[in-house]
C-alpha cells in the first residue's frame, strides 16, 4: 500500500516559513519531488507512506470567519494539461503552495503569460517560475507528426485552436530534428525509434525554450528573489529532471537525472543543450528502438 498524507496541526506554534530566495524555493521543490518519486517507485507488495505537513495558511483558511484566504504560493508552475502530471503531486506540495497554470504542451500563450504576470506582480511570496513538461506529451506528438507528415497537417487547417497549439510547438520539433541529424547523421530518420526520439527530444527543448522565453519576459523581476527553471516529468519513473549523459545508457530509463534546470541564455546555449540531450542515453535508446 502506498499512502500520501496531507497533515495539518492547528496547535503547531511554528508553521513552516516561505522560502526567502529562489534558491530556497528550488531546493524545497527538488527535495519534495525526490520524496514523491521514491514513494511512487515503491516496489509492488511493499508499503510506503509520505506525510506532507500543511499549515493553516496551506489549507487556505481565512484569518477570520467569512474572510477569503490570501494566496501565498512560493512557486508558479506552467505545466501541461495532461491529467497524469498534477504539479502539486509531482512536487509534493499542498494547497496554496503553488500557483498553477496548465495548457496542452505547456506553451507560453497569451493567457498563460498573463496569468503568470499576475502572480509575479501581485503574490509577495512568489520566488520561482517553473516550466514543467512531461514525456509522451500528446501535444508535442501531434506537432512531431505534422512535421514528419506535412500532408497530414492539412487536417488541422480549419481547426484553429488545435492548429495554434501545434504551431507553437513546431520550433522545438524542428530544433530536435536538427539536433538528431547533427548527432547521428542524415540516416537518423531511418532508425527504428526516430519518431519516439524526435518527440521526447522536442518535449525537452520545448520546456527549455518556454523557460527561456519566460526569463526574458520577466527579466526586470529576475534576481535572487525570483528565478525561472524547467524540468521534464518522466511518466515512467516519476522523476522531474532531464536525461543524463550517454554513460547512463545501460540504465532502464536511459539515465534520468532529477532536478530543476536553468534555461538556455541564448541560441548557442540552446544548440548545446539540444546536442547534449540528443546524445543522452535516454534519447539514444529510443532512437535505436530499445524498449
Amino acid at each position: 500500500m502506498i499512502e500520501l498524507i496531507l497533515q495539518s496541526d492547528a496547535t503547531d506554534p511554528s508553521p513552516s516559513t516561505a522560502p526567502r530566495s529562489a534558491a530556497e524555493a528550488q531546493a524545497r521543490l527538488t527535495q519534495a519531488q525526490a520524496q514523491v518519486a521514491a514513494l511512487l517507485n515503491t516496489p509492488a507488495g511493499e508499503d510506503a507512506r509520505l506525510t506532507l505537513p500543511l499549515t493553516t495558511g496551506g489549507l487556505a483558511l481565512g484569518d477570520a470567519a467569512g474572510a477569503a484566504p490570501a494566496q501565498m504560493p512560493f512557486a508558479a508552475v506552467l505545466g501541461c494539461a495532461d491529467a497524469r502530471m498534477p504539479p502539486e503531486l509531482v512536487f509534493g506540495q499542498g494547497i496554496n503552495d503553488l500557483f498553477v497554470v496548465r495548457v496542452a504542451g505547456n506553451g507560453p500563450g497569451g493567457e498563460c503569460v498573463g496569468s503568470l504576470d499576475f502572480a509575479v506582480h501581485n503574490l509577495a511570496d512568489l520566488r520561482l517560475l517553473v516550466v514543467l513538461g512531461h514525456t509522451s506529451c500528446g501535444a508535442v506528438t501531434a506537432a512531431a507528426d505534422a512535421f514528419l507528415h506535412p500532408s497530414g497537417y492539412l487536417g488541422l487547417a480549419d481547426n484553429l485552436p488545435l492548429r495554434g497549439i501545434v504551431d507553437s510547438l513546431m520550433a522545438a520539433v524542428v530544433a530536435a530534428a536538427a539536433a538528431l541529424e547533427a548527432a547521428y547523421g542524415s540516416e537518423a530518420t531511418a532508425l527504428p525509434g526516430y519518431r519516439a526520439a524526435l518527440i521526447e527530444l522536442a518535449v525537452i527543448l520545448n520546456a527549455a525554450i518556454t523557460a527561456a522565453a519566460l526569463r526574458r519576459t520577466f527579466a526586470a523581476s529576475i534576481g535572487e528573489a525570483l528565478d525561472v527553471v524547467y524540468a521534464v516529468y518522466n511518466l515512467h519513473n516519476h522523476v522531474a529532471g532531464l536525461p543524463g549523459d550517454s554513460a547512463s545508457n545501460t540504465a532502464p530509463d536511459g539515465g534520468w537525472a532529477a532536478g530543476l534546470a536553468s534555461p538556455p541564455a541564448d541560441a548557442a546555449a540552446l544548440a548545446e543543450l539540444a546536442r547534449r540531450m540528443a546524445c543522452s542515453g535516454f534519447i539514444e535508446r529510443l532512437l535505436r528502438g530499445a524498449a
